[in-house]
């Protein structure tokens, strides 16, 4: 199980994608937290799509900054708590990769982004 954060200073680019898709390839994240997307509503369907991840979680933008992606593969469930434009809290259950066997461990995860 691996997870990783990224403060990826904006991902609307195609330099950023393919520095996305370098980071994925060398950590092989079954999490990927992505601060300051500076995305609008509605990409995170779009996003996980191109990075390989199969759910994905979106706090859009604020105005031209700001911005939390949060994506995960099938063998990750969350059950998202809160979140507000620099944050979000949520719990993640890791499967163990057996169809027969329940979760296999419990995360509390808290990202934020920016300095407010």
């Amino acid at each position: 199980m691996a997870i990783v954060s990224w403060n990826v200073r904006g991902l609307n680019g195609e330099e950023a994608m393919r520095q996305a898709k370098l980071l994925i390839k060398y950590h092989k994240p079954d999490l990927l937290f992505l601060m300051e997307t500076k995305l609008a509503e509605g990409k995170v369907k779009s996003v996980s799509n191109k990075l390989g991840f199969e759910h994905g979680f979106e706090v859009p933008r604020v105005g031209l900054g700001r911005g939390i992606m949060v994506l995960r593969k099938d063998k990750v469930e969350v059950m998202y708590l809160t979140s507000s434009t620099n944050h979000f809290s949520c719990f993640l259950f890791f499967k163990n990769g057996e169809p027969d066997k329940e979760l296999a461990f419990l995360w509390f995860l808290r990202g934020t982004e920016g300095s407010k």
